[in-house]
């Protein structure tokens, strides 16, 4: 039992199996050890467990299908040999039940591969019908509402129960016959609904909500023409009854749907009873002042389940019937657009709209917005809300043309200073009922600043906004989140002050009682465990590229204060992911000795959701880079300290406290291995996006460089594994597949990718006349660093020096990739430097390769000092000019002038505050950015000045 508890915690499924059914046959009369192996043989289908990933073969089902006969076997002769009938049966464990469907639901998804295996000895199941009837305890709960039996029912049902009574007696079952199905399937899907169907199914699906909600899942994929007739004959029984439940309402959208689809002319009909329900459903609740949205919605749902099931784009046709999806919609939004929730029940079937659909529904919203905003009943927040929605909707649908965006912005911050009053006695810790025209405003800032008619000065415009929101909305944390990227977009990043005194590992970063209030929009996002999973993409993808930022001595208190580097910030979310892995492998074994087997799978795909988390590798692979940078310049401060100073190689002054070779090369081989599809756990609702779809969204425009992926995990993992273990044979590097195209990666992190490529080519090349190409290829990716600079420098500025085709953050993303070609350099250069690597021809050659080529590229490096050097004169002169008040040129400066005018300096707008304040605003934005760019500089200044 041991045993099997401990490869349950590693998650060997098929060890796991063998060791059941080995104590299965050792006590055959214990139902318990049967259970164990066919959770085992549930858990190995691929994609529902932590280690499995393979197919099934024909061999694990029949083995699974014969087990659950023989449990159901076990369970009859128990409950014939029990001596008071009234006592509980095993299968009246909702645990136990769950087990025997979901055999059958694995055994009626199985579809034998092309290798022509077949699934055998598996016959239509034997059991008396007596056993799926309730004990007379149990029973009589049929009729007894689940809300009244909260020691019977689980904590999930009593949340939500699907009906206030009991369902009735089905007069038909669900039919699954289809004739293209093998007999096996057939049978597996009969017994399925037939158990389902028992007195003890029903009485098991209304007390347990997770066991209703598998058999519709399940009746909705599975049903023939007439069983889809079926379901949808219950589903509206259950809300003729007064059944609210959304999932009711889906489920009887989807039957309607896939019953259009198989059978037209009985779909057709069904989907208009449907309709005619809904309709009546939501008269009916308006006749009584009842405000429920779900009715209303479902019609809209309905709808978009005809143009497409998955709900994920519009088709080229659908059927007529799903015309006029425009007017629904309008009609939600005039029963329901003074809901805060407006506005996200509609966004998934907002993409589903035909053009023409669009066009006719923003002309019916820009009348609705015209006639309302006449009336003008400012004081009502109820209107306000409307008006919010009214806004969200217009703006998903239909982008302002042209220059638009910033009048649209002027328009959206005046209604927000005009219904400012609304909140004006709420508590601080209340959310200003305006935000949501904050919000907007900011994105039709965003949306278009990379356009034709856009301009870097919106991305400081809408951080202006979005300070201001915050200033009035402590908590508004889609502020926050959109700032966070804004920030990062604009080459800044806000500093975290902690006392010096403070215990790192022991300090919770992420809870505001633990930091003075001092510290950067992220740390104050308050991201705690799993969160990091969800989360910290907002912060920490890229976030390398601040590696360089200088901080400026500070106290408070007079006490010295330390500063969070961006090390510090990724290093608990990078690795605490092997904590809530121990601790789920505790829980897992916990919930095998309790019999709590559906907690089990929870738990298991819990685990598989954190193991194959493609943040988590994401994040181990810029901890990587910045354990990379830290060890390269702690380096170059040993080499430069002790120039002139012999040092033997293995002092341990030389020793980067933070470098763990094998901890490295481990991870990255991990990161490389895994690279095959993850799972994207992020969550993007955070950030406000109208436009999430559109590469116009918020979120699109305010990315560092394309969304991370699999590829940038593989492209990443790939360069950094060519310099970390060449030794592997070049045979073995030629296997390794190479990207053709890296739609993930920025155009820095390719060139590094071929940098690094060139580096394995020289170190593996076996003709000492090619090794000169080699070399000056690594010499060119410095080059091209230092023309990107000079671009940056020569590039002239309009009149408010912010129209630029790149963000701020692109001048350090250039130093950044130039930075990490040198770590790589120095890597080389550290390796094939050792003496014994010179005991042979090769190695002689392709040392003294390496240190010709360093000697170029640090004539380079040179060049980029001069040149980051012009940039920040620049911003110096602009700094020093700021309250000179005389006529002059404004000077160029990559990060926009001080003297930058906001883009509504045309229309001022009453309460936002002076041209003093914006500029003020600006100069602080600049001198991050300054300290950033100057952290930077010392980096390439330090290389210089310990290899020159």
């Amino acid at each position: 039992m041991e045993t099997f508890l401990s490869l349950a915690g590693l998650g060997k499924l098929k060890d796991q199996q063998q060791i059941a059914l080995k104590l299965h046959r050792a006590f055959p009369d214990e139902t318990v050890y049967l259970n164990w192996a066919l959770l085992s043989m549930i858990l190995q289908e691929p994609g529902r467990s932590n280690s499995h990933t393979g197919e099934r073969c024909p061999m694990s089902i029949s083995i699974a299908y014969r087990c659950l006969q023989t449990l159901l076997n076990q369970c009859v002769k128990l409950k014939t040999q029990s001596p008071d009938p009234s006592t509980p049966t095993e299968l009246e464990d909702p645990n136990n039940f769950w087990m025997v469907l979901q055999v059958l639901e694995m055994v009626g998804q199985f579809y034998p591969g092309d290798d022509g295996s077949k699934v055998v000895g598996i016959s239509k199941l034997k059991y008396p019908e007596s056993l799926f009837e309730p004990s007379s305890t149990s029973g009589r709960f049929r009729s007894t509402p689940a809300s009244t039996a909260p020691e019977e029912a689980s904590a999930l049902s009593q949340l939500a129960s699907l009906s206030i009574e009991s369902p009735p007696v089905p007069n038909r079952d669900i039919d699954c016959g289809r004739p293209e199905l093998p007999q096996y399937i057939a049978r597996a899907r009969e017994d399925y609904f037939k158990i389902f169907d028992s007195s003890l199914g029903q009485m098991m699906r209304l007390k347990y909500l997770n066991l209703e909600l598998m058999w519709r899942q399940r009746a909705v994929e599975w049903a023939n023409s007439a069983g889809l007739k079926e379901l949808i004959d219950r589903m509206k029984k259950r809300l003729e009854s007064d059944d609210h439940n959304w999932s009711t309402m889906i489920t009887l959208n989807q039957g309607a749907s896939n019953l259009l689809r198989i059978d037209e002319s009985s779909g057709s009909n069904e989907y208009d009873l449907v309709d005619h329900l809904y309709l009546e459903l939501n008269a009916k609740q308006n006749a009584q002042n009842c405000i429920e949205r779900g009715y209303a919605l479902a019609r809209v749902d309905l709808r978009c389940r005809v143009r497409d099931p998955s709900l994920t784009e519009l088709k080229d046709s659908f059927h007529p019937l799903a015309e006029n999806l425009d007017q629904l919609v309008l009609s939600y939004f005039e029963q329901f657009g003074e809901k805060t929730c407006c506005f996200d029940d509609l966004a998934p079937y907002l993409k589903l709209l035909s053009t023409d659909e669009l066009e006719k529904l923003r002309v019916a919203l820009a009348q609705h917005r015209k006639t309302e905003i006449e009336q003008d009943p400012s004081s009502s927040e109820s209107f306000l809300r409307k008006q919010i929605s009214l806004e969200k909707i217009l703006r998903s649908i239909a982008l302002p043309l042209g220059d638009k965006h910033v009048a649209e912005s002027t328009r959206l911050l005046r209604s927000y200073f005009k219904y400012l009053p609304l909140g004006k006695d709420l508590p601080t810790t209340t959310l200003q009922p305006a935000d949501g025209m904050a919000l907007l405003a900011a994105q039709a800032l965003i949306e278009d600043w990379e356009g034709p008619n856009g301009s870097v000065a919106n991305l400081y415009a809408a951080c202006y906004v979005l300070e201001g929101c915050l200033a009035r909305s402590a908590q508004q944390y889609q502020a926050r989140s959109l700032l966070i990227r804004l920030y990062r977009l604009l080459g800044q990043k806000a500093i975290v002050l902690v006392s010096q005194e403070a215990s790192l590992p022991s300090l919770n970063l992420y809870t505001s009682g633990a930091l003075p209030p001092s510290f950067n929009h992220f740390v104050e996002f308050g991201i705690k465990h799993i969160q990091h999973d969800t989360l910290s993409h907002l912060g920490l993808d890229r976030c390398s590229i601040f590696f360089g930022h200088t901080y400026p001595p500070a106290y408070e208190n007079g006490e010295k204060i330390q500063h969070l580097q961006a090390f510090d910030l990724i290093e608990y979310p990078a690795t605490f992911y092997e904590h809530i892995e121990a601790d789920t492998s505790t829980w897992i074994s916990k919930c095998y000795m309790s019999g709590n087997y559906i907690k089990v799978e929870d738990l298991s795909f819990f685990k598989r959701q954190i193991n194959c988390s493609l943040q988590k590798r994401v994040l181990r692979m810029e901890r990587v880079r910045l354990l990379l940078f830290e060890k390269t310049r702690w380096s170059l401060m040993n080499t430069s300290r002790t120039k002139g100073t012999p040092r033997v190689k293995s002092d341990p002054d030389d020793e980067c406290p933070f470098w763990d070779p094998s901890e490295v090369e481990m991870n990255l081989s991990e990161i490389f291995s895994a690279c095959r599809p993850t799972i994207d756990n992020r969550d993007f609702t955070v950030i406000p996006d109208c436009r999430s779809w559109s590469t116009s969204g918020t979120c699109h425009q305010t990315n560092l460089g394309p969304p991370l992926g699999n590829l940038w995990l593989y492209t990443m993992s790939l360069t950094y594994t060519w310099m970390f273990k060449p030794q592997r044979t070049y045979g073995d590097h030629l296997r390794l597949r190479q990207p053709d195209k890296f739609p993930e990666c920025t155009s820095f992190e390719v060139d590094l990718f071929h940098y690094s490529k060139a580096f394995i080519t020289l170190i593996c090349c076996e003709e000492p006349r090619l090794l000169g190409s080699y070399s000056q290829s690594l010499v060119g990716f410095f080059q091209r660093r230092n023309d990107e600079l000079e671009a940056f420098t020569n590039t002239s500025a309009d009149a408010s020096g912010s129209r630029r085709p790149v963000p701020p953050s692109q001048l350090l993303a250039i130093i950044h990739c130039a930075y990490e070609g040198l770590c790589f350099l120095e890597v080389a250069h550290e390796r094939y430097s050792d003496p014994s690597w010179n005991l042979f021809s090769k190695g002689k050659m392709i040392a003294q390769t390496i240190k010709t080529t360093r000697t170029k590229i640090l004539a380079k490096v040179q060049t980029m000092d001069l040149l980051i050097q012009k940039v920040l004169d620049g911003i110096n002169h602009d700094l020093l000019l700021e309250d000179d008040s005389s006529p002059r040129v404004i000077p160029k400066c990559l990060f926009a002038s001080l003297q930058m005018p906001p883009p509504w300096a045309g229309e001022p707008i009453e309460g936002f505050g002076t041209l003093g304040d914006w500029n003020q605003s600006l100069s602080k934005l600049f001198l991050d950015q300054r300290d950033t760019l100057i952290g930077w500089h010392s980096l390439i200044k330090l290389y210089i000045s310990s290899t020159s």
